[in-house]
């Protein structure tokens, strides 16, 4: 195999950086870019080329720790090659794009070697080019394969956390939208009905506590009071809805002023997700910084954009423990909206990556507070009861290693421990005929099973605690 300085024999190192920068300033003006665009893919190939080698042209180390300071070098402006690559990508053509996504790939694996990591920090649009790399189907995977370079490098991935959002999409909301809303109050139990708008009645399969607070919030275990509980919050939410539809008709012209100024994009701007959980609310999230941005680039319909998003999120999670556990406990209700609407989608492919990150995320050992916090709140255990029937049997058994949390949980919430108590046997039936091929193939699931099944067997009635008024 030769070396690439007897097949680049007589050029200088310089000489391809200055003539790569020289052509990326020709992008900026109409009459060059064609012939600027055209010199790129011979001068990224030729960098590519110094930096890889190829099969029959090995790189050559000292060489490659010549080029790699140029690349970074920068100008009387604070730029440098690596800088303008980042963000003339968009500007260039297909191939050149991946070339250009190696170059600075190659770099940024280098980190621990180079100035790279002072200088995105001192640099951090950069990040801003590459996260608008999602916005282009042909730039997302070169981009996001940046991305996952940067994120997986503990000098860079770090600051991933700390980028907010500061360009104006509309493509950085996301509406979670349950696939039936009704008007109820949400308070499922046995032998009781939940009544819909319509007055149709639908019975439930599991007991839920009411979604909106009550004033006096009061533990209830016997079947008289559980029952003038249910009558009472009926009878609210019927009138509510009967106020609702008085106030339908005189807010109708509003409605039809406001969408007559919306402008098209925003009618259409706004990601829909429709979700499973019928006995929900519609939320909707707006991006922040890059992290809800990538939650959001993780349900495009563009398979690649979505499946680059989500990799780039769950290597910043998993990986980045520390940091990763005191941004989630800052914006705890953020992000577990975004999540909780993710592993409710009603698309297959999305709803299983974000069960299994959901899950990993819960079962870290340096999230404690982090796991605490979702399996005392009444809402995910309903979604998570719901996701336990799932005819799916990969969602169902992801659904599984999130649900146990709730019932071995020492510590649960009364509204928590309410729910599990009113379903206790419903639960063991569901859990006993759960997954019993794969039971028998593995064990640890097997055990799990059992301590799960003999804590709702075991389960003590709550108790009851009356708040004096």
């Amino acid at each position: 195999m030769k070396k690439l300085t007897t097949f680049f024999a007589g050029s200088k190192q310089t000489d391809i950086v200055e003539t790569t920068l020289k052509h990326l300033a020709q992008l900026d003006d109409t009459n060059k870019r064609s012939f600027a665009t055209e010199k790129l893919s011979e001068d990224l190939k030729t960098l590519q080329f110094l930096l890889y080698g190829d099969p029959d042209h090995e790189a050559d180390a000292e060489e490659v720790k010549k080029l790699t300071p140029l690349i970074l070098e920068t100008d009387k402006n604070g730029h440098n090659l690596f800088y303008k690559l980042c963000k003339y990508m968009k500007e260039l053509p297909f191939e050149a794009k991946k070339q250009a996504a190696q170059v600075i790939c190659f770099m940024v694996r280098r980190c621990n070697k180079n100035d790279l990591p002072e200088y995105l920090q001192n640099h951090k649009d950069i990040f801003q080019f590459l996260i608008e790399g999602f916005e282009d189907h042909q730039l997302a995977q070169h981009a996001g394969s940046v991305l996952q370079e940067m994120a997986k490098r503990s000098e860079i991935g770090v600051m991933l956390f700390d980028i907010p959002c500061h360009f104006n999409k509309l493509s950085s909301t996301i509406i979670f939208k349950p696939s039936s809303l009704t008007k109820s109050t949400s308070l499922f139990m046995d032998n009781c009905f939940q009544k819909t708008k319509k007055g149709e009645e639908k019975k439930a399969s599991f007991f839920f506590l009411p979604l909106p607070e009550i004033k006096k919030k009061k533990l209830i275990n016997n079947r008289d009071a559980l029952a003038k509980m249910v009558a009472e919050e009926s009878k609210a939410a019927e009138a509510e809805s009967d106020r609702s539809d008085a106030n339908t008709k005189s807010t109708n012209e509003d409605v039809k002023k406001d969408e007559a100024n919306a402008t098209d994009a925003q009618k259409n701007g706004c990601l829909e997700i429709t979700t499973q959980d019928s006995g929900g609310i519609e939320t909707t999230l707006t991006a922040k910084d890059i992290i809800t941005q990538l939650f959001i680039y993780a349900h495009n319909p563009n398979m690649i954009i979505a499946s680059d998003a989500f990799e780039v999120l769950s290597i910043l999670l998993n990986k980045h423990e520390s940091r990763s556990k005191r941004y989630i406990e800052e914006h705890f209700e953020e992000v577990i909206s975004y999540f909780n609407g993710s592993v409710m989608s009603e698309n297959y492919v999305t709803q299983g990556k974000f069960l299994k990150l959901l899950g990993d995320v819960l079962l870290s050992k340096h999230n404690s507070k982090i796991r605490l916090m979702y399996i005392t709140d009444r809402n995910n255990l309903r979604i998570f009861m719901t996701l336990l029937k799932n005819t799916s049997r990969l969602i169902s058994y992801e659904s599984f290693h999130v649900f146990k949390l709730f019932v071995v949980n020492p510590a649960k919430s009364d509204d928590v421990h309410i729910i599990l108590f009113k379903n206790r046997e419903k639960l063991v039936k569901l859990l006993e005929e759960f997954q019993t091929q794969r039971g028998e193939t593995d064990a640890e699931f097997r055990r799990e099973k059992e301590i799960v099944i003999e804590h709702l067997k075991n389960m003590e009635k709550p108790q009851i605690q009356e708040k004096k008024t």
